[in-house]
């Protein structure tokens, strides 16, 4: 008893941090709401990140909202919310700012990067985990496990694509 119960604690530790986020079931609904709860869509280039987890984005399309400067910068503020790193240099961001005028990536939002553009539905999900090695020939399951990760993020980046066209569509309206 006295092994368990400090391996429970820190499980449920672990979790009381998680956030808890929606799968999107209707992703052209979902798109939508995000555009009208939304002061703020940008296409943007990650600038600059700070060892404090605060970052900086240059507007390379707005999509929706105004701006006076096409720098824009961020910060998080706890565990539910995304801070961008050196590797993810695009993003399309859905941001309402604070009051200092710097904006947060909400974990739950459709914000994504273009280099991990995956949601929490059918159309755009992550690729399942590889297959253990269940056979002799590993390199090429490694080949096959890698070819089958591409067309997923294939699809994340098609659902990206035409999820930009259409806010275009909406602010032109």
């Amino acid at each position: 008893m006295k092994q368990i119960l400090p391996v429970l604690l820190v499980f449920f530790y672990i979790n009381s941090m998680a956030c808890d986020c929606y799968d999107v079931k209707n992703l052209q609904k979902t798109q939508k709401e995000q555009f009208e709860m939304s002061s703020l869509i940008f296409v943007g280039a990650v600038e600059q990140l700070n060892d404090d987890g605060t970052y900086c984005f240059k507007v390379i399309e707005l999509l929706k909202g105004q701006l006076s400067d096409s720098l824009i910068h961020g910060k998080p503020l706890g565990y539910c919310y995304q801070t961008p790193r050196k590797w993810e240099y695009m993003w399309l961001i859905y941001a309402n700012p604070n009051s200092d005028g710097t904006i947060t990536i909400d974990e739950c939002s459709l914000s994504r990067s273009f280099f991990f553009p995956y949601l929490s539905n059918e159309q755009a999900k992550v690729s399942p985990p590889a297959p253990l090695y269940t056979t002799s020939d590993k390199t090429m399951t490694m080949l096959e496990s890698e070819a089958n990760a591409l067309e997923y993020k294939k699809r994340a980046l098609d659902v990206l694509r035409a999820e930009i066209e259409q806010l275009r569509k909406w602010r032109d309206e």
